[in-house]
């Protein structure tokens, strides 16, 4: 579903004063309006299907309930709620952990001002959107486990007879052509405007593109849909 203006915002943070900061920044933007604040997830989740917020800009540490748990929940009852996720944890088991949970963003508590407006802008459109000092170790890490598993098929090639047919093959029939050269092009950490410039296709085509690569791998999120290809060795 494609939002407009003014997007409707929900804050979910334990801590008041910060909650309250947060709620002061996103109501000073033109295109957003803060419609309603929780101090925890399970509270969350109990106002988000009262309110029906575009976004949610969700703390991952708190009381009762996580923002991870709380994500999950959320998404699986309101598919088109968005979550942005504003936390200071920046270990690669929480972003994972939080972007397989169906977040859209990721955003480091102390970002300016600038670096979270961009980064819900990106979140209500429909991309996914890491903060840049989370991205590189992200995408580092993604592309350690394809080098590790090129590095195996050499070290221990498959040894195929008669009609058998490569496993490595059978998973990369799941996708199209066109859907293999846009999952390595997601790999290769490129925006959806880039991967529509690279393809010469349009940035809609390349959302369903993306949308039956998430279908076909069991992936709720960019990263997932990568990590999911590259240990079934598709790329």
């Amino acid at each position: 579903m494609k939002l407009s203006p003014p997007y409707k915002v929900m804050v979910v943070e334990d801590e008041e004063i910060v909650r309250a900061g947060l709620e002061l920044i996103v109501q000073s933007w033109q295109d957003y309006k803060v419609v309603g604040e929780a101090r925890d997830g399970r509270e969350a989740i109990e106002k988000v299907d009262l309110i029906k917020p575009d976004i949610v800009l969700m703390d991952v540490g708190m009381p009762v309930l996580d923002g991870i748990q709380a994500t999950r929940i959320i998404r699986e009852s309101n598919p088109d709620v968005k979550v942005t996720m504003m936390t200071s944890y920046t270990d690669l088991d929480t972003v994972f952990a939080s972007l397989a949970s169906g977040a859209h963003g990721y955003c480091i508590k102390g970002s300016s001002e600038l670096k979270l407006k961009y980064g819900m802008n990106c979140t209500v459109h429909g991309d996914l959107w890491v903060d840049s000092r989370l991205a590189e170790h992200l995408l580092t890490y993604v592309l350690s486990l394809k080098d590790n598993q090129e590095q195996e098929e050499k070290d221990y090639p498959a040894r195929v007879s008669g009609d058998e047919a490569n496993p490595k093959q059978k998973d990369q029939a799941l996708l199209t052509d066109r859907e293999l050269d846009v999952l390595n092009l997601i790999v290769e950490g490129h925006s959806n405007n880039e991967i529509g410039d690279a393809l010469n296709i349009s940035t809609n085509t390349v959302k369903t593109h993306i949308k039956h690569i998430f279908e076909k791998l069991s992936a709720t999120d960019r990263t997932q849909a990568a990590v999911n290809a590259i240990k079934r060795g598709m790329l």
